[in-house]
């Protein structure tokens, strides 16, 4: 772990994010299109670092703007354009 993370206007260390990515695949489970839930999903997996993985998730709601900016940052910081 590199320390902590800043997300939403405060510094939290990166454990805590686990939990995010918990409930928001158990939200997935019971609706697994549901693009608010795939892009906290996303948003999860950013901030773990797993930017690939975050790309992946975001593939599965191309139209939604949000996910088009999201997955350019992902592309960004994994070097792809």
């Amino acid at each position: 772990m590199r320390g902590p993370t800043w997300v939403s206007g405060s510094w939290i260390r990166k454990p805590a994010l686990y939990g995010v990515h918990a409930d928001a695949g158990e939200g997935l489970s019971h609706h697994p299109e549901d693009e608010q839930l795939l892009i906290c999903l996303a948003v999860s997996q950013m901030n773990l670092g797993r930017f690939p993985e975050a790309l992946a998730i975001l593939r599965r709601c191309p139209s939604h703007p949000s996910a088009q900016r999201l997955a350019a940052a992902c592309r960004k910081a994994t070097g792809r354009s």
